[in-house]
């Protein structure tokens, strides 16, 4: 609703009257303040409503969902064969044709199941019996009679035995109905199973785990090289502190001898010692001093001391006396001290090892190469046998090398070696050994190389001295 403004009411002069005219109209007034603004009006009605918008575009496809869990490996498939025989009592191979047997009278306790390759209805079944595979089942039913029934696993893979197969099977069940009769028809069923199907394609990859945990501290590295020594730095302020007091300096050289004292007043004499020399007689000699020597001529031919045991003073035999008067043994006979000699004790043979030793000298020569080569040595008595060799060779690289020196086939204890600073060149080399209690005889002495770098040719000499000293 619009809204009425209201102006004030103007004061118009007063009107004359009984004048002639009227007077002109005083001027317009000034327009008069604006009055208060009024009350809201009431809504007006709802309008109709508009036309429904054109359709929107359709949104863009969401993201692939992730890959879902793969399932569980279903079982595995089966399939089954079934051919026509008849069955045989018989446990003792080969079955007749279009018979089945088994290899023990007791169907449970059968591991073997016989089939010729024929059927009962002469049809070939190599290839069928050929294909059972371990794991498998076969079963034996009369075909009258579901239940008369025999069931086994196989347990390997079966073998054509030419005019039969041979099935290597484990029992496993039985039907409820009688065992089958020698010469009934039967059927031979084959329930084989199927194979795996191929490994699937390569699942999506995981997310990546949470880090591991840290591993251990590993071991200390080696220290490094120590640094080159810094510049000496400047001298600091002198301390006001006294330092500790420093270890105890070594002891100083010795001083030089003193001069000598003043000669001493003489001491007084001593009591006599005992003499120095034994005194001999068949008496002991008169005032004898503590440990004085005497020798008794007579009849012991004893020597004796004279004793201070703390109580008395006495002579005592300065030796142990038991000797005297003992029975002599060997080839003494007698008494002590002074036994005899046995009459015949003295022979040759006791003299023989007394005399000087047989002493032969022998030389050898041998010519190249050693590989190895010997010579023989005649001993003609029990000896130790020192052997001198000089030889030549040469070596094929610079290297210590040179020859072995072998006795009767055995190395001898020192080698003839040395290091080759040049190759291709004859060098000597030289040693000595000495074989101990040779027996007599020929003996064999020999040279061989000591490592492969040494080697030799037809030029190549060897020089050698044999000493046999006598041994019993």
């Amino acid at each position: 609703m619009d809204s009425v403004t209201s102006s004030p009411s103007q004061l118009r002069p007063p009107r004359r009257t009984g004048g002639a005219t009227t007077g002109t109209a005083g001027p317009q007034g000034p327009p008069g303040p604006t009055g208060p603004a009024g009350s809201t009006g009431p809504p007006g009605a709802t309008g109709a409503t508009g036309p429904t918008g054109p359709q929107g575009a359709t949104g863009a496809t969401g993201v692939q969902g992730p890959t879902g869990a793969t399932g569980p490996q279903g079982p595995a498939g089966q399939s089954s064969n079934v051919l026509e025989y008849r069955f045989s009592t018989g446990v003792v191979a080969p079955p007749g044709a279009g018979n089945v047997q088994l290899n023990n009278a007791t169907a449970s306790a059968a591991t073997l199941i016989w089939a010729a390759n024929t059927t009962a209805l002469n049809n070939d079944a190599t290839v069928a019996l050929g294909a059972i595979n371990p794991g498998g089942d076969i079963y034996l039913q009369v075909q009258t009679d579901s239940t008369s029934l025999y069931q086994y696993t196989v347990t390997a893979a079966p073998t054509n035995k030419g005019t039969y197969t041979e099935i290597p099977v484990t029992w496993l069940k039985s039907g409820t109905g009688p065992a089958i009769a020698n010469n009934a028809s039967i059927f031979l069923g084959i329930i084989a199973i199927g194979q795996p199907g191929p490994t699937g394609p390569q699942g999506p990859a995981g997310p990546t785990g949470p880090a591991g945990p840290t591993g251990p501290q590993g071991t200390t590295g080696a220290t490094g090289a120590t640094g080159a020594t810094g510049a000496t730095g400047p001298k600091g302020a002198d301390s006001t502190v006294p330092g500790p007091t420093g270890p105890q300096g070594p002891i100083g050289n010795t001083g030089p001898t003193g001069a000598t004292g003043a000669q001493g007043p003489t001491g007084a004499t001593g009591a006599a010692g005992p003499p120095t020399y034994a005194a001999i007689g068949p008496t002991a000699p008169a005032s004898p001093a503590v440990g004085q020597y005497w020798w008794r001529t007579d009849p012991d031919q004893n020597l004796y001391v004279y004793y201070d045991d703390g109580n008395s003073r006495q002579w005592v035999t300065a030796v142990p006396s038991t000797f005297f008067g003992s029975a002599a043994s060997g080839d003494l006979q007698g008494t002590y001290p002074g036994p005899t000699v046995k009459a015949g004790a003295i022979t040759a043979a006791k003299l023989a090892p007394l005399a000087a030793p047989r002493t032969v000298f022998n030389i050898g020569y041998m010519a190249g190469p050693w590989a190895p080569a010997s010579i023989s040595v005649n001993v003609p008595f029990k000896a130790d046998v020192t052997v001198v060799v000089t030889a030549t060779c040469w070596a094929t690289t610079a290297s210590m090398t040179g020859l072995i020196p072998t006795f009767d086939g055995a190395d001898m204890a020192y080698w003839a070696d040395m290091f080759f600073n040049q190759t291709s060149v004859h060098t000597t080399v030289a040693t000595s050994n000495i074989q101990r209690a040779v027996s007599a005889g020929n003996h064999t002495f020999g040279l061989r190389y000591a490592n492969a770098n040494a080697t030799s040719d037809a030029n190549d000499r060897a020089h050698f001295t044999f000493s046999m000293i006598e041994v019993p």
